[in-house]
């Protein structure tokens, strides 16, 4: 501002600014904007006395905006697929400090911040980032346009191999996408519930369902889609799982088992019979022959002996004349006995003088001063079993005991000996069976407290063995597996050998068993169905009775005896708890039960023997045992006994 007076001296001029945030004005006039915005400028000159009055002069000035510098709108993509398709956005440049925006302005897409996404329409996309103004910039805007591109066709498979499968068996699920460089997830359905969601790997997912429910499931597969690839169903499969059988109702389970319990039974009847069939031969004339002259006195044994010779005294036995510990059967019984091989009257003289000298020493096998004679006994059982439920097991077993005898006293033989049996068991006509062998160790004895009585004991242990093959039906395959178990017995027998005349005899006799049985757990091989059998015991008793008559015929080459047995047995305890799960699905699964029930409770049996005793002591004993009982229970037992006295 300047002053229109000239000459002289006038008063001096100041300048204010009616708002300095908007424009400051120094002492010159100089006038400096600072923002946009109006203000007023005034000019004020002094008054000077006698020169001039004061004088004030101003003016309005507007201050505008300045422009921002470009504002520059980029994106990672700019093109994207339709759906899935997004692109991430980023804006530079402007000016000042104004707040960026992004704004749709045509086009199918939408916006999440900085993220565009897009629609379900091809086309074009327009985005226009503003950076908003300030107190020095106007507002600065941008555009970008991005391609919206139809995306790929997927196209989803789904499969499995295992359409039809029982219930706790994993089902595999695959899953492939085409094209295969294709990336995503495919989530495995069955119906509307997600059973898992797998990542994809070169365009296919591989997805293990556990513990399907009982039924019919119907399963897709969703993919996800990628940026180049659109989401895709595939078509529903269908999986039926199945009810696990229950195997505890199973014919050839239930028979598998019944028959581990049956065997250990037979077995063990076997070696009893065995043993008692010899007894009843030593119950004849109660004696052990020495027919070849040979002896035997046992070095480190005297001690043995002098107890033996002691028990012998406290049990009343006699020495004979001679002072031996050898011991004889009185003359009458020996007359009966060996008499009637002779034909004439003569040689049963000649006889009866020999039976009255005493044996000599070297005409014994002695142990510890003790007569000892060896035995063998062989046997053939075969026969079957009907279930309730109509099924029916076939057996066959054979069995081999040797023994030895010790003439204790005359009152009292003891033995000890060793047997071995064989068993096939089997269940139907598709293989299922049950192959053992028992190997068995055993003491026995017999007192003859009186004439006609006679009391039998023994006992023993075994070790068992199965090998077990069981058809699976379900799945066409034979299941294998080894079962190991053990067995223990005792058997009292009471007789009473009543002779009608000396040649017939007819023998009551009441017996009390008692067998205990374990079986060690063992584990199937061969399909789902395989089962694992806990280990398992029981403990069987049973009383049998009967009668036993028998005729002895003498002949020139010695004597023999057929004889007929009726006998009964009941069993009074022996029920087996067998208890089982499903191998794959582990012992924490659900346990089946079965109940085994060895041999019939009642059995009816009938049997007939020939014995055959030569002139040099050799006995051999032939006998066929013919048993029956409940569910049509059958066996037949053939038997062969061979004595050797020495």
């Amino acid at each position: 501002m300047t002053s229109t007076l000239s000459g002289g001296s006038y008063g001096a001029i100041s300048y204010s600014s009616s708002n300095a945030a908007v424009a400051t004005v120094d002492a010159t006039g100089k006038v400096t904007p600072v923002a946009a915005g109006s203000v007023v400028i005034t000019a004020t000159q002094a008054a000077v006395t006698g020169i001039n009055a004061q004088a004030v002069a101003s003016y309005s000035l507007t201050v505008g905006k300045n422009a921002q510098a470009a504002l520059t709108l980029t994106a990672d993509k700019m093109a994207i697929f339709k759906v899935t398709g997004k692109a991430t956005l980023t804006a530079s440049g402007g000016s000042g400090n104004g707040a960026i925006s992004f704004a749709v302005s045509s086009g199918a897409c939408s916006l999440s911040g900085n993220v565009l996404s897009a629609g379900s329409t091809a086309g074009n996309c327009v985005v226009t980032a503003t950076k908003e103004g300030d107190a020095n910039f106007s507002t600065v805007s941008a555009s970008i346009t991005i391609q919206i591109q139809n995306l790929t066709a997927a196209s989803v498979t789904i499969g499995t191999t295992q359409s039809q499968v029982l219930d706790g068996v994993p089902v595999t699920l695959t899953a492939a996408v085409t094209p295969a460089a294709s990336t995503g997830t495919i989530s495995f359905m069955d119906g509307t519930v997600n059973l898992a969601t797998v990542t994809l790997t070169n365009g296919s997912a591989v997805l293990v369902a556990k513990n399907l429910a009982v039924g019919v499931h119907t399963i897709t597969a969703v993919y996800s889609g990628d940026a180049v690839t659109a989401p895709g169903n595939s078509v529903a499969i269908t999986v039926t799982v199945g009810k696990r059988p229950d195997p505890a109702v199973d014919p050839v389970v239930k028979n598998t088992a019944v028959a581990a319990s049956n065997i250990s039974q037979r077995f063990t009847q076997a070696q009893m019979t065995n043993i008692y069939s010899h007894v009843q031969v030593l119950h004849h004339d109660f004696s052990i022959k020495n027919r070849f002259g040979i002896s035997f006195n046992a070095p480190g044994l005297e001690m043995f002996r002098m107890a033996a010779n002691k028990i012998s005294e406290n049990l009343t036995a006699n020495k004979d004349s001679f002072g031996n510990d050898l011991y004889r059967l009185n003359p009458a019984d020996v007359r009966q006995a060996r008499a009637p091989f002779a034909k004439d009257e003569a040689a049963h003289k000649l006889m009866d003088s020999e039976e009255e000298e005493a044996p000599k020493n070297d005409e014994w096998f002695q142990i510890a001063g003790k007569p000892v004679g060896m035995w063998t006994a062989g046997n053939i059982d075969f026969g079957g079993i009907d279930a309730a439920d109509g099924s029916r097991t076939k057996f066959s077993s054979s069995g081999l005991t040797i023994g030895m005898d010790m003439m204790w006293n005359p009152k009292l033989i003891v033995g000890l000996s060793v047997g071995y049996a064989r068993d096939k068991a089997t269940m139907d006509n598709f293989g299922s069976e049950s192959k053992s062998k028992q190997w068995s160790g055993m003491l026995y004895g017999t007192y003859k407290p009186e004439k006609e009585w006679f009391i039998d004991g023994m006992g023993g242990i075994g070790k068992v063995n199965y090998d077990n093959h069981r058809w699976d039906g379900e799945n066409s395959q034979l299941l294998a597996g080894e079962r190991t178990g053990q067995v223990s017995f005792m058997s009292l027998t009471l007789t009473r050998d009543m002779k009608v005349d000396k040649d017939l005899h007819i023998q009551p006799f009441g017996r009390f068993d008692v067998l205990h049985t374990k079986l060690d757990a063992y584990t199937e091989r061969g399909s789902v169905l395989a089962l694992t059998l806990n280990k398992t015991s029981s403990v069987t008793t049973a009383f049998t009775g009967g009668l036993n008559f028998a005729k002895d015929f003498y002949l020139d080459f010695g004597q023999i005896t057929p004889s007929l047995k009726l006998q009964w047995r009941h069993r009074t305890s022996g029920e087996m708890n067998q208890s089982m799960y499903y191998t794959d699905l582990g012992a924490g699964s659900t346990n089946y039960n079965v109940l085994v029930v060895g041999l019939p409770e009642d059995i009816q049996s009938v049997g007939l023997g020939l014995n055959v005793k030569s002139r040099r002591g050799i006995t051999t004993n032939f006998s066929w045992l013919g048993s029956m009982g409940a569910h049509t229970y059958r066996a037949n037992s053939f038997r062969v006994d061979f004595r050797l006295g020495f």
